[in-house]
């Protein structure tokens, strides 16, 4: 069941901390509180509403626990999710139980780590040995989760890797060769997108500009298909180069198809991210 509210969306996303006091959950930019659900927390509910934040954008459940998990003061970080390849620019990351801190180049993200990218900046993370994805300014975005699975081997493989991305740009790249990547889970305030084996990136509630998907190439099989999970369930977005719609509704629509590289390129991504080689 969705909770109505008369949250504003880009204030909530783009710069506020989702705080748990005692059962109540509050949103607050500073020391200015924007908004408060009573009772949120209270352990006689039987479940969890996502919050409707209105114009098609919620945040789920998980999410909304997540993020206060992220802005306690007595949380605890969890296990090592990613590692911190490159950053230019203004980075800062909240993990939990500690104060906000500049974020440095080479350290190690670890579950519940929130980074916060101010205007003309720039981070890559390193997923895997496969897998990097890189992040835009005003991007705010949770490291979440890894799985690990066993391998033929008897050692433990990467099987998914899950990260949170509440605005902002990303673009996502995969080695062409090397051990078998991990399914990626971005969850968004659109829906949770999933892929694997592919190179595509987008944006999320920037200013001023609509929210994009853009694909520039994805493997054959199985693993290669993109899927948008939405408030109508599951979409899978075969096309391949092409620039998507993310719309409201919790749906994919494709705006052109069988473009070539070169020109989503231009269209997109050297828009977002000018400087991707980092």
């Amino acid at each position: 069941n969705g909770t109505e509210t008369s949250l504003q969306a880009e204030d909530l996303l783009g710069g506020a901390d989702a705080v748990r006091l005692g059962d109540d959950l509050v949103f607050v930019a500073g020391a200015r509180e924007l908004a408060q659900i009573p009772n949120y927390f209270a352990v006689e509910r039987r479940s969890f509403d996502d919050l409707d934040l209105g114009d098609g954008l919620s945040l789920s459940a998980a999410m909304v626990h997540d993020l206060a998990e992220s802005f306690s003061i007595t949380g605890k970080p969890g296990d090592l999710v990613a590692v911190l390849d490159a950053l230019s620019g203004s980075v800062t990351v909240k993990r939990p139980g500690l104060p906000r801190r500049p974020a440095t180049a080479g350290e190690e993200l670890l579950a519940g780590d929130l980074l916060e990218i101010a205007a003309l900046s720039r981070v890559s993370l390193r997923l895997s040995d496969t897998t990097r994805i890189e992040f835009g300014g005003r991007a705010r975005l949770r490291v979440d989760r890894r799985v690990l699975l066993p391998a033929a081997d008897g050692r433990r493989r990467l099987a998914s890797v899950e990260l949170t991305l509440l605005t902002g740009a990303f673009f996502a790249r995969t080695a062409p060769t090397g051990p078998q990547p991990p399914v990626i889970s971005l969850r968004t305030p659109l829906g949770t997108l999933a892929w694997s084996d592919a190179t595509l990136g987008g944006q999320i509630l920037m200013p001023g500009a609509p929210d994009l998907l853009a694909i520039l190439g994805r493997a054959q099989g199985a693993t290669g298909i993109i899927t948008l999970i939405g408030t109508q369930g599951p979409q899978a977005i075969t096309e391949s180069p092409a620039l998507v719609a993310l719309e409201r509704s919790g749906r994919a629509r494709v705006i052109q198809a069988l473009m070539t590289v070169r020109e989503l390129d231009a269209t997109l991504f050297s828009r977002l991210l000018p400087s991707r080689g980092l």
